[in-house]
Formats: C-alpha cells, structure tokens, sequence
C-alpha cells in the first residue's frame, strides 16, 4: 500500500487541479452571442447591466449583417441592456437597442430592423393660423419633397417627424409650414438652416413668416432674405419678367479682375465690369443694361452674381414664380440661359451663366454670346 501511496496522492492532485480548471472554464466562458439581422453592417456593439448606467466600450469593429459576435460575462443572473450602432461612436449612426432582457447561457439575441430606435423631432405651430402644409429638407438640398400632413395642424399642435438617416454633427434641417398645401399658393412659414437634435422641439411662429415670393418695392419678386440688415441691405428683388432682355456679357478677350460669386456680390461685381466695359468703350451690355434700367421708381438695379442668380432658380423658378424662360428666341434653350456678373476666375473668354430649365451652371458659352438677362435690386 505505501508503495502505491505516492502515486494514489498525485492523482488526486490531478484530478483536484482538473476539476478547479473546468469549474473555472465554466465560470468564465458564461455569455451568449449576439446576431445582426438589421439590414446594414454594425460598427458599434455595447453591452452593459440594465442597472449601469455606464455603457463601457465598444466591443467590435464591424459586424455585417448576418454576423454574430459572442459576449463573454462573468454572471447572466441579472438584465442586460443591448445596443447596436451604424457607426462606432454613442453619439453618431442609426441605433438598434434592447434593455432589461434576460439572458440564458448560449443564448442568441437577434437584432432586426424593428428593433431601431427613431430618431425624430417635434415641429409646433406656433404661427396663429392654421397650417395645411408641412415639408421639411436637408439645409444642403432644393427639393422639398413632399407635404407630411393630410389634415390641418391647428395652431398650437405639433408634429412628430421621424428621420430617415441618422443625425450627426453637421445635419442642418429647413422646415416650412404653410397655409395651403401647395407650394407656390398660401402664407409661407419657415425655419432654416437649424441644428437638429435627437427629440428637439422646433417653434415656427407668426415672426417666422418667409417674405420669399413676395413683392417686392420696385414691384418684383424677393427671392432672398438674409435674416437681418447690414451694408445697407437685407434683402434682394428680382425685376418683373417683363424687364427681361438679351445681351453680350462683353469684354470678350480682357481679364474682369475681381468679380466674386458669393451671396451679395452682385452689385459690386457690376461696378468692376462696367468699369471695365467703359474703358473699352463697350455698350449694351448686360450689365450696363441693368443699370440703365428704371422700375417701379427704383434705379439701382444690378446683374447678379453666380450665387445670386442661383438663388433665383432656387427660391423663384423652382416654386413655380418668376415667369423665367420667356423670351422669343428662335432656338428655345437661349430663353433659359441667363448671364451672371461673375466671370470665370482668370478668364479672359467665359463668364458664368445658368440654364433655368435644369439649373445647370457653367462657364462654356463665350463673353461675346448673347443669352438672359434678369435684373436684381438690394434693399
């Protein structure tokens, strides 16, 4: 027997040693996988207890979908709350959620598409009237898609809009309430250029009435406000339809230094090129056109900028005002090109130009090319 006994001892040990491996092995490897089934690839997956607050860090890279990840746990006896994100950041990405689930060892938690958490804010019509109309875009895009109301939101009720694509740090939305549910008829309400957050509430009140599509003091059209008053001017107005004419933008083979393209450019950039066409000895231009013109006792109109005219496609044509692209000319797509005031940079031959049947800009057609012209006044 005691020949026996050193070796009955170390048996034992093995088997004590053993036995303590698995029981850890079991404790440790506790945990379940997670599957995503929501349709678009996963970069942010977040476990935590539904009684942390705390949601720790990311645990994967990338999970398209149909992968599944395992997640190991020390202990399945309390709830879990689950998160999936399109991208890897809690801030950012379209989130999938589940919270308070109980959890079985091995067990697999699917995610689909109804498991999204919406992002969405609340529009509250704050105007006094009663609104037939809502649209809401991208602060980047022109189309204003479709009215989201089928019945008449009375003042002082809200709506609720769910996004399609998840918010980051640079949305920027525009929201338009109006009277009618047209987009070329009725009183126009509008918020723009605002900074969404996920459950905001945006107030659009009596103060945001939109003044674009109304007329002007020379008796045409404003087109643009940029939201207060400075170097004299807050607005600008586009001439009536009926002051159209067709011109050479001039200066065909000479450099226009210092023409710009922005926003409120327009004016100076006539000065420049008159200036110039002057001592060529040019007349009949565009732009001396536009100066000579006298409408509605105002006498101070000018050729657009490249923005500027721009923003006549996009807030006038585009709504269906302006009455653009009636001119006579014998090949109809002359009657929809129309000059600006800004030259092509360093270009000796091109001015830009823009095509009101799709909106198209460019510089192709020659200085000495005759195409539209619509005149604009600040004020």
């Amino acid at each position: 027997m005691k020949k026996y006994l050193p070796i009955i001892i170390i048996s034992m040990i093995c088997i004590f040693v053993l036995s303590c491996e698995q029981m850890t092995k079991v404790d440790h490897t506790k945990g379940f996988e997670v599957k995503n089934n929501t349709g678009v690839p996963i970069s942010g997956l977040w476990v935590k207890n539904s009684s942390q607050s705390n949601w720790g860090n990311n645990k994967i890279n990338y999970m398209p979908n149909g992968a599944t990840q395992i997640v190991i746990v020390d202990d399945l006896s309390e709830k879990f709350d689950i998160m999936l994100r399109t991208t890897n950041s809690l801030t950012t990405g379209f989130e999938y959620a589940r919270q308070n689930i109980t959890i079985t060892n091995g067990a697999t938690v699917s995610f689909t598409n109804s498991d999204v958490v919406k992002e969405w804010f609340i529009i509250t019509n704050n105007t006094g009237v009663s609104i037939a109309g809502v649209w809401v875009k991208a602060n980047n895009t022109s189309d204003w898609g479709n009215n989201l109301i089928s019945t008449t939101m009375s003042d002082g009720t809200s709506y609720t809009y769910n996004l399609t694509q998840p918010l980051s740090s640079n949305n920027k939305f525009d929201i338009m309430l109006r009277t009618t549910n047209s987009l070329a008829t009725g009183i126009d309400y509008r918020k723009t250029n605002i900074t969404i957050t996920n459950g905001i509430s945006v107030s659009v009140a009596s103060g945001d009435y939109n003044i674009i599509g109304d007329t002007g003091p020379a008796g045409g059209i404003i087109f643009y406000d940029k939201g207060s008053e400075s170097d004299g001017w807050r607005y600008l107005e586009a001439a009536p339809a009926s002051s159209e004419f067709n011109a050479e933008w001039g200066a065909y083979v000479y450099d226009v230094s210092g023409t710009q393209t922005g926003i409120g450019t327009g004016k100076s950039n006539t000065q420049i090129l008159n200036s110039k066409l002057q001592e060529l000895g040019e007349t009949g231009r565009a732009s001396q056109l536009c100066v000579a013109l006298t409408i509605g006792g105002k006498n101070d109109w000018f050729l657009p900028s490249k923005d500027e005219l721009n923003l006549m496609y996009q807030n006038l044509h585009l709504q269906g005002l302006g009455d653009f692209g009636q001119g006579t000319n014998s090949e109809s797509w002359k009657n929809w090109a129309y000059w600006s005031s800004s030259q092509r940079s360093n270009s000796y031959y091109h001015a830009w130009l823009q095509h009101f049947s799709d909106g198209y800009q460019n510089y192709y057609n020659d200085k000495n090319f005759t195409n539209r012209v619509r005149a604009v006044r600040a004020f």
